[in-house]
């Protein structure tokens, strides 16, 4: 039940992102899971990075403005709701990141800075 709410959790911040119908694709990307040995937190989790065309989408259809992001000081530009983020850059092209502490069921940045 706990990761159902997990998964819940991760797709809230979506919401700001309005279809007429529901949108499959394809997802590229890695998860990462962490317990109490991360550096950042001693909450596990996991971190859900997503690239590709799904990351491209996203970050296209998130109604914020993009802010220079300075965790990599390259002219990464970075859209945030809240710890849901989706970033483009000319290097990385297009990426987005969350955590997800499933102990707690919240949702944190996909890493550190």
């Amino acid at each position: 039940m706990k990761q159902i709410l997990a998964i819940l959790l991760i797709l809230s911040p979506l919401s700001a992102i309005a279809y007429d119908k529901p949108v499959q694709m394809d997802m590229e990307g890695i998860v990462k899971i962490w317990g109490k040995q991360s550096p950042d937190s001693e909450i596990p989790g996991l971190s859900l990075f997503i690239t590709g065309k799904a990351a491209e989408k996203l970050y296209n259809d998130m109604k914020v403005e993009a802010v220079h992001n300075e965790c990599f000081d390259d002219g990464t530009l970075t859209k945030y709701l809240g710890s849901f983020e989706c970033s483009y850059s000319e290097k990385h092209l297009y990426f987005c990141s969350v955590g997800i502490g499933l102990a707690e069921q919240k949702l944190f940045y996909g890493e550190a800075c």
